[in-house]
């Protein structure tokens, strides 16, 4: 992937992540608040949100969505 002055952009695992659950952060606060995490999760986390939960475990990415939507509230 090229920025607009044609250097390369590294996205590192890490950093999608984080993108990835800041995202999904903001999306359940916007309609999904009538869910818990693990059903937002389950429902409508799609396939890198399976990813993650696959290579780190469930709980620690229902745990970190938790974390970031608690930091975006306050």
């Amino acid at each position: 992937i090229m920025s607009a002055k044609s250097e390369p952009v590294a996205f590192t695992e890490e950093l999608i992540y984080k993108e990835c659950i800041r995202m999904h952060a903001y999306r359940w606060m916007k309609g999904y608040q009538d869910q818990t995490i693990v059903q937002y999760l389950e429902f409508n986390g799609g396939a890198l949100i399976s990813h993650f939960c696959t290579k780190y475990g469930s709980h620690v990415v229902a745990g970190d969505l938790d974390r970031k939507i608690t930091e975006f509230i306050n």
